[in-house]
């Protein structure tokens, strides 16, 4: 760490490293700063914070003494020479520890990270030190944090399965009938193209176009918009995600869903899967326990929707896969996804929490740690892919480099004279999908009976556990034999059955677990445990016994469907109770029905009403999300960093974003402060100031300080001193951090009695910095006034007593004073 580690203590005693600081808590007192910045996200409970920095232990100590959830903890990651410096205690509460980039993922155990984890409980979040990074040396901390954070946190949870993939996976039950290991092996010699949401996508439209004949596209759901406008038609989408967000960026796919089929994993959207018009291959177990119904699937591997296209690519035979939009960073002008999706319509992406790494063509691009994580996880799939012989080519120069898959750009690319093969995979017969639909009831039924029986036994324990412990503190062996026997009922399910529940519910036992040691359990927490175990496994039962129910609605109106003479009433209320408005219209086209023709239009009429509504209020949804991630914070932060780079693409796309936006937030002085840089860069400084000076004068304080940090700059390069004295008063104005380099200036300009007005006036705000204090004395001295450079050089040994500077200057002054 090369930057100074000097201590400042402000007006209002706040200790803290200055350089890290700068003017953070130079106006109000450290506590009021962090109240005001964290009070609303810290302190929710049944969380794991990671935090990166303790803002000098301010931070750190403003969560110990705070109130806080029982159930939440903290650990702060500090660098070791901060802790060092400023003696920080590594565990000043409890709930609270403060460990090293080396230390802090050994120290999650002690905190049951595993159980946080699993119940994505654990946030992460910068202090303000790391945020603004004055010193440059919070970068790697922040990477390396966040990336470690998510690859911990996604195999946790993809090792123990979410309720939400759970409550999914069962939703879906119901239209899983073709398991995706029928198209294993089936493209042998063949060609895929795997088409991603990244910027490069639009870059080989024209390309997709004139070779489409010689490749099978496996496209991502979520660009189907996309695709419909350059009218291609894709192969097969790949859809895998279960929140409503996926159906949200993927609904369009369902334009194209009596064309395309869709490979799909067992916990995808339902709204996506229910509605979808063609065949969908499913992938990973049907059932979520052990079940004759279960049948081999391709392999469902990664965290994005890529790596899944990819390892199904792999499975169903293809010998060379290629990419396009496989990009994994952000593109020149700061864009994270293809022109036409919501992402990029809003703007570029404002992350701070990036890295630089190598695209194919050798230049550097920006990437997120969870781009990154997809990188690893493709880098393992490509070295397993390349021991089959299979080739990985991507299209694009400006995506991510990833080891083991080679770059081929589009006018280099040849093709095999392999012609394309028929692959033809037959649909279920009605009488298929039938008897399907009538063992899967029957198995689902079995099941619920037996999670009734055991929430029975459940329900009677939770009323007796209470009364297991007497007054005297024994155990009453009446009421434990009884307890003994619910507990037996309970676990009378099946060991898959039994798992299944457990596994559902992990996050609500978790929730009630009580991480007290043994011998510090009294009675009241014995007999709260017992009551707390048995109404959580009743409460989980009754859950999964509702959702069974649904899914067994699901069932009857797929039966119904089937029927020769369906019940239209029916039909109609359980599409609009399951939000699947699209198979009306399918079942329509699919089946001869008696009904007169003003029936049939009234149905078709009313679905399509339905799903147009459903449809708009996803698209915005979806566009809220993506308008509603940036801040002006970010927003600042982003165009400095990219200043600082120059990097004057990304500001010029920056510039578009606040032009067509109007969020209040982004005020015209964001615009003025954005055009500023671009012309500083430019080389066109005087239009620079004058956009500054438009921040200046609109009294913009929000970007003030920012703004005249760079007419200082420039100034100062330009050695135009009555401006950079200007802007030094100004700035001094804002924060009293700028004060000492004020008076720097002044004894420049020879101002002398200003000068050390303004030090001393810095003195008053931080009275230990000695280096201010150096400085005070050493224009004491230039004007012969030894008895004020003398109390000013104790004043500074009293802070310091090891400063050699102000012990010679001292020991100077008895000679200097007999002159």
């Amino acid at each position: 760490m090369s930057v100074s580690l000097d201590v400042t203590i402000n007006a209002f005693n706040d200790r803290y490293l200055t350089e890290l600081h700068q003017s953070q808590f130079s106006r109000q007192p450290a506590v009021e700063v962090l109240q005001q910045r964290f009070s609303r996200v810290l302190f929710d409970s049944k969380v794991l914070y990671l935090i990166i920095g303790t803002d000098s232990g301010l931070l750190s100590q403003y969560v110990s003494e705070s109130d806080k959830p029982d159930n939440t903890r903290y650990v702060f990651i500090e660098l070791p020479e901060i802790i060092e410096r400023l003696g920080l205690e590594t565990q000043p509460h409890p709930q609270v520890r403060i460990e090293t980039p080396d230390s802090w993922e050994r120290a999650l155990e002690d905190f049951h990270f595993n159980e946080y984890a699993f119940l994505d409980r654990v946030r992460v979040y910068r202090s303000l030190a790391a945020q603004s990074d004055y010193t440059k040396c919070y970068g790697p901390l922040i990477w390396d944090t966040e990336q470690k954070s998510i690859n911990l946190c996604w195999s946790q949870a993809y090792s123990l399965g979410l309720k939400a993939f759970l409550q999914t996976q069962l939703l879906n039950v119901a239209d899983y009938q073709i398991p995706s290991g029928v198209l294993e092996g089936q493209y042998k010699e063949q060609t895929a193209l795997i088409l991603a949401a990244g910027p490069s996508l639009n870059d080989h439209f024209e390309w997709i176009r004139q070779n489409r004949e010689r490749i099978y596209i496996l496209a991502v759901s979520r660009i189907a918009k996309i695709l419909i406008r350059e009218k291609i038609t894709p192969d097969f989408f790949v859809h895998v995600d279960p929140q409503d967000i996926a159906f949200n960026v993927s609904k369009e796919a369902l334009q194209l869903s009596e064309q395309v089929p869709l490979i799909a994993a067992n916990h995808a959207q339902p709204l996506l899967v229910s509605q979808w018009q063609s065949n969908v291959y499913f992938s990973g177990t049907r059932l979520p326990w052990e079940s004759n119904l279960n049948e081999p699937t391709l392999d469902l591997h990664g965290p994005t929707v890529t790596n899944v296209a990819l390892s199904s690519a792999i499975a169903m035979g293809f010998t060379r896969i290629l990419f396009a939009g496989l990009d994994l960073c952000f593109d020149k002008q700061g864009f994270s996804h293809a022109k036409g999706s919501n992402e990029a319509s809003s703007g570029p992406s404002l992350r701070s929490d990036t890295r630089r790494v190598k695209t194919n063509l050798g230049e550097e691009a920006d990437t997120s740690p969870d781009y990154f994580a997809a990188i690893e996880a493709l880098e393992a799939q490509a070295a397993s892919a390349h021991e089959h012989d299979i080739q990985l080519i991507n299209l694009s120069g400006n995506a991510a480099r990833i080891n083991g898959i080679d770059y081929i750009s589009t006018n280099q690319l040849t093709f095999p004279p392999t012609q394309r093969v028929s692959v033809k995979v037959s649909s279920p017969t009605p009488e298929q999908r039938h008897l399907y639909l009538l063992a899967l009831r029957e198995q689902l039924g079995s099941v619920q009976q037996s999670f009734m029986k055991a929430q029975a036994a459940a329900d009677k324990a939770k009323e007796l556990s209470p009364l297991l412990l007497t007054q005297n503190g024994s155990i009453n062996p009446e009421i434990q034999q009884k307890l003994n026997a619910y507990e037996a009922e309970i676990e009378s399910l099946s060991p898959p059955m039994m798992r299944f529940c457990k596994v559902y519910g992990l996050g609500e036992f978790l929730a009630d677990t009580n991480h007290k040691d043994a011998d510090q359990w009294t009675h009241i927490d014995i007999l709260d445990f017992g009551k707390r175990y048995f109404g959580t496994f009743s409460h989980i039962l009754k859950e999964v016994i509702q959702l069974l129910e649904f899914v067994g609605d699901k069932i009857s109106l797929r039966l119904e469907e089937l029927s020769i003479s369906p019940n239209i009433d029916a039909l109609c209320k359980g599409w609009i109770k399951e939000s699947a408005f699209l198979r009306a219209d399918s079942w329509l086209k699919n089946h001869k029905v008696n009904f007169d023709l003003n029936t049939i239009e009234e149905l078709r009429s009313k679905m399509k009403g339905e799903f147009e509504s459903l449809t708009l209020k996803a698209e915005s949804a979806d566009q809220a999300r993506c308008n509603g991630g940036a801040t002006p914070y970010q927003l600042v932060d982003k165009a400095t960093r990219m200043l600082q780079r120059n990097r004057i693409e990304e500001l010029k796309s920056i510039l578009s974003f606040l032009e067509s936006n109007d969020r209040p937030e982004f005020h015209s002085g964001y615009t003025s402060l954005i055009k500023a840089y671009i012309a500083e860069l430019e080389g066109h400084n005087q239009d620079a100031i004058r956009e500054h000076q438009s921040i200046i004068e609109a009294q913009h304080m929000d970007i003030m300080e920012a703004s005249l940090q760079r007419v200082l700059a420039i100034s100062s390069a330009e050695k135009n001193h009555a401006q950079t004295l200007q802007a030094i008063e100004c700035l001094s104005l804002i924060s009293p951090h700028y004060l000492k380099h004020y008076g720097k200036f002044q004894r420049t300009a020879g101002d002398l009695a200003g000068a050390i007005e303004s030090m001393t006036r810095h003195y008053e705000f931080f009275p230990n910095d000695t280096y201010n204090l150096l400085n005070l004395a050493d224009i004491y001295i230039s004007i012969s006034e030894f008895k004020a450079a003398r109390i000013v050089l104790e004043e500074a040994l009293h802070h310091q007593p090891d400063n050699l500077a102000a012990k010679r200057l001292l020991s100077e002054l008895p000679l200097l004073d007999n002159d």
